[in-house]
């Protein structure tokens, strides 16, 4: 192999390794993204968490004719809790399965606000972003309004 090709080649393996790395799924990396949400109340008491395949746990509640408002904080596998900076994590696309139950907003990059319309038990679902793509998806996260 000529020298030129070798260069070539060589230099071909390392932009390969520079993408591996740097991307998401790198298995270099996993225990530092995040792979869950909290949801805490205004006191900072944990009101809820969604763990991407694996479970849910408590519930979000808002009075019917009211709001309540929740701060989320992205976590890891290995328990570091992270800001929703809305530069490097940004929450997109909040949805309440039933519409007619409640209303969704997102308040600066970390809050939801919860309006609740009528007594329902119903479920929240979002995105979470790294950046430019589509971490994981947060479903079934249980909405009580009461």
């Amino acid at each position: 192999m000529s020298n030129q090709r070798r260069s070539i080649f060589r230099g071909l393996q390392l932009l390969a390794l520079a993408c591996t790395l740097s991307a998401c799924d790198s298995p270099l990396s996993l225990e530092s993204h995040p792979v869950g949400v909290l949801f805490l109340r205004p006191d900072g008491s944990e009101a809820a968490s969604f763990e991407q395949g694996r479970s849910t746990t408590g519930q979000l509640v808002v009075p019917v004719g009211g709001t309540a408002t929740y701060r989320m904080q992205l976590f890891d596998r290995a328990g570091n809790v992270s800001a929703v900076d809305g530069v490097e994590f940004s929450i997109r696309n909040p949805a309440v399965l039933i519409a007619l139950a409640a209303d969704v907003t997102l308040q600066g990059s970390d809050q939801i606000r919860l309006l609740g319309r009528r007594a329902q038990l119903t479920s929240l679902q979002f995105e979470v972003w790294h950046g430019t793509h589509q971490e994981f998806d947060v479903f079934s996260l249980p909405l009580q309004i009461q």
